[in-house]
């Protein structure tokens, strides 16, 4: 039984997988850059690209939850419609290329700061120093939306 995490992002979408036991099994951080997609496609194929990655990973792991962190509220600003686009695409894809996870957990991004660290307004140092303590040694991850997947799949987990 796994537990999966996507902290969703146009440059660098957080992926982690964490089995029954608590053990982290895979994380990994899809990066793309806006000048890899240019012409006929463009945003489009960066948000097919981005979404195949994540189907990938629900159907090699099948977990028993998954976690996805939403848009925050009230959010306005740069990336952010980009952002909701992508949310909005990993949504339908989810309900109809693999409808078992259509139900799964969405989490704010101040509620996923709140659980993790006890502070909604934490920064990504706080995250990592909250979730590398939660594991009793420093992970290591090579981003902050790793260590973000990794803490909504504790969420997801119900380990916090």
């Amino acid at each position: 039984m796994f537990y999966i995490g996507f902290d969703l992002s146009l440059s660098s979408t957080g992926i982690a997988v964490i089995d029954e036991n608590g053990y982290i099994v895979e994380t990994a951080a899809v990066k793309t850059k806006p000048d890899d997609y240019r012409g006929v496609g463009g945003f489009s194929d960066r948000l097919v690209f981005i979404s195949d990655m994540l189907m990938s990973v629900l159907r090699e792991y099948r977990p028993a939850k998954l976690a996805i962190e939403s848009m925050p509220f009230g959010s306005s600003g740069y990336g952010v419609q980009d952002r909701a686009q992508l949310l909005g695409v990993v949504k339908y894809r989810i309900s109809t290329e693999v409808a078992e996870h259509k139900d799964c957990l969405y989490v704010a991004p101040k509620s996923l700061k709140k659980k993790t660290t006890g502070s909604g307004n934490a920064d990504k140092k706080a995250m990592k120093v909250a979730v590398d303590t939660l594991f009793n040694y420093d992970l290591g991850l090579g981003t902050s939306d790793e260590y973000d997947a990794v803490a909504l799949c504790l969420v997801a987990g119900e380990w916090i």
